[in-house]
């Protein structure tokens, strides 16, 4: 886990919580869209994560921060048994100045900022899981092997005008492939300028 990750989210939104799990005893941290353990670290409360995210002391007062319970809506446990890995995406795109990957859920197309698997940089490979809330709402558990490194929540930034732009996307790159096969097909053969011969 790369701590100066963690703190880059908390600064850009200048807060960060501290989830006590009393059961496990670990603290989890969160910039309000990801969730990130703190294992082999000490505890922390209000004063000192803001030391350990390196929180300039003239800056601190522009933060909020708090420590609470863990959500009780969430899984914050290795395993969960309805749990469903998702296929490996290779697109990603840009949407007002946000870069957003598309996760192919049971529930349809979801999104997220890849920025919150940067502290997970330092980790051998990860896989992402979807799970579902108590309400039935999904959201992402990234996990190396059987143990939970990350919990992210989705994005679906402007729906109607995200999936208008992709369609107009999709309906130009038919047609930059209707001309490529036309081209391709026209170079195939040549007529001599002289005889008007076809020459294959």
């Amino acid at each position: 886990m790369i701590i100066k990750k963690i703190a880059a989210l908390c600064k850009s939104v200048k807060g960060v919580t501290l989830f006590d799990d009393e059961e496990n005893g670990i603290q989890w941290i969160t910039d309000g869209y990801a969730v990130y353990p703190l294992y082999d670290m000490p505890r922390m409360d209000e004063k000192t994560i803001l030391a350990v995210l390196d929180v300039p002391g003239d800056k601190r007062g522009e933060f909020r921060v708090r420590s609470t319970k863990l959500p009780t809506n969430l899984n914050f446990n290795d395993d969960d048994d309805n749990e469903r890995m998702l296929p490996e995406m290779d697109i990603g795109i840009v949407f007002r100045n946000m870069k957003i990957i598309p996760a192919r859920t049971s529930r349809g197309l979801w999104f997220f900022n890849p920025k919150y698997l940067e502290p997970l940089n330092d980790l051998d490979g990860f896989e992402i899981y979807e799970r579902k809330d108590k309400d039935g709402k999904i959201y992402f558990a990234i996990k190396t092997g059987f143990m939970l490194q990350a919990i992210i929540m989705p994005k679906l930034p402007e729906p109607e005008v995200l999936a208008g732009r992709l369609r107009r996307l999709a309906d130009e790159l038919e047609t930059t492939l209707h001309y490529q096969t036309a081209a391709e097909d026209a170079e195939q053969f040549h007529v001599d300028a002289d005889t008007g011969e076809v020459i294959t």
